[in-house]
């Protein structure tokens, strides 16, 4: 199995077909509760790991799919979340395919 480089390479947020795969890893309704968690993964995770409301996505399970910040791993493919979440071992909530609907 590869393993995560020290400085990860960008993956798509989007799919080819419009949609993202994201792997929700914690969630709070302040985002500043995530500050701790974000800046340990951060390193190992870099671009792929964000802090979003659940409103954002299309098709996160309830009860991510409402107003509270989730913290994330998002990429373009199911196989490329799959890789980049046992590479980091991350404990996961839920996995699911999504339409994005805010942008940065």
């Amino acid at each position: 199995m590869p393993s995560l480089s020290p400085t990860p390479t960008a993956v798509p947020s989007v799919g080819s077909d419009g949609y993202a795969w994201i792997a929700g890893l914690a969630q709070a309704s302040d985002p500043n509760d995530l500050d701790e968690d974000y800046s340990r993964l951060e390193p190992k995770l870099g671009g792929v790991l964000q802090v979003s409301p659940g409103t954002c996505f299309t098709g996160a399970p309830p009860p991510y799919d409402g107003p509270e910040y989730l913290l994330l791993v998002i990429a373009g493919s199911k196989s490329e979340l799959d890789r980049l979440v046992s590479g980091a071992k991350l404990e996961v909530l839920f996995e699911a395919r999504v339409g994005q609907m805010c942008i940065d």
